[in-house]
C-alpha cells in the first residue's frame, strides 16, 4: 500500500519523536550533571554522570525510547489505537518526570500527541490486511 503525502505525516512525526528521544537520552547520559551538596557546612559542587546519580540506571532513558519506538511501529503500520496509547504513555512519563528529565522529552511527547491526533484525520480508509 503506497502512502500519500497526507498519510505520511503521522509516521514522520513519530519518527522525529523517536529521533528526539535518542538524542536527548544520549545527551542526558553523556553530559555531566552539576550536583551541589553541603558537606560539613561548606557547599561542594561536583559534576557527576547520569549513571552515578540515577538509582534505576539507564531505565529512565530507555523507557521513553521504547515507547517512541512502539509509536513509530504503530504509525507505519496504521495502528491508530496503539499510536494513541503510546503518545499518552509518553505524555504521562513527561509529566511525572517533569522536574527532572521529563522536560527534555516534552518535544517528543508533543510530536507523538500531534501524530496521534492527526493519524485518524489524515488516514485514507481502513488498514488493509496482508492476506487480502
Amino acid at each position: 500500500m503506497l502512502m500519500t503525502s497526507g498519510t505520511r505525516l503521522a509516521p514522520l512525526l513519530s519518527t522525529m519523536s523517536l529521533a528526539w528521544c535518542v538524542l536527548i537520552g544520549g545527551w542526558f547520559w553523556f553530559t555531566p550533571i552539576q550536583h551541589e551538596a553541603i558537606h560539613n557546612g561548606v557547599t561542594v559542587v561536583r559534576y557527576q554522570s547520569f549513571s552515578d546519580i540515577s538509582l534505576l540506571g539507564p531505565a529512565p532513558l530507555i523507557a521513553p525510547l521504547l515507547i517512541a519506538a512502539v509509536a513509530v511501529w504503530a504509525s507505519w503500520r496504521s495502528h491508530r489505537l496503539v499510536l494513541g496509547v503510546a503518545a499518552f504513555l509518553l505524555a504521562v512519563f513527561t509529566f511525572i518526570g517533569g522536574f527532572s528529565i521529563g522536560a527534555g522529552y516534552l518535544p517528543a511527547s508533543g510530536l507523538l500527541l500531534l501524530a496521534a491526533a492527526l493519524a485518524p484525520l489524515l488516514g485514507r480508509g481502513q488498514r488493509k490486511s496482508v492476506a487480502a
